[in-house]
């Protein structure tokens, strides 16, 4: 998400910690490889954090080791925090 001050559109999926060197944190939810990488890509070196929420069940995504050796973070999350098995039951 961008802030409406702040110009994203040299990091596609930017966020509101945005700066010329990349974003603070970038959010994937789309389930594309390609969209995936952009994420990443478009993220600080040493603390820019990305997070994968889309699905992708037959494509990798490739990421440059040096990129998470320089602190960059790669995080993904199904479900949430849920845990289907103890959270779906409490539904009813």
């Amino acid at each position: 998400m961008c802030q409406p001050q702040r110009s994203c559109q040299d990091h596609p999926g930017g966020s509101a910690g945005h700066n010329k060197r990349g974003v603070d944190y970038a959010l994937e939810c789309v389930g594309s490889p390609v969209v995936m990488n952009s994420a990443f890509e478009s993220t600080t070196d040493a603390w820019g954090t990305c997070v994968i929420v889309g699905w992708s069940e037959s494509e990798a995504i490739n990421i440059r080791v040096e990129k998470i050796l320089m602190g960059r973070t790669l995080k993904g999350t199904y479900f949430g925090d849920w845990k289907s098995v103890e959270d779906v039951p409490k539904l009813g």
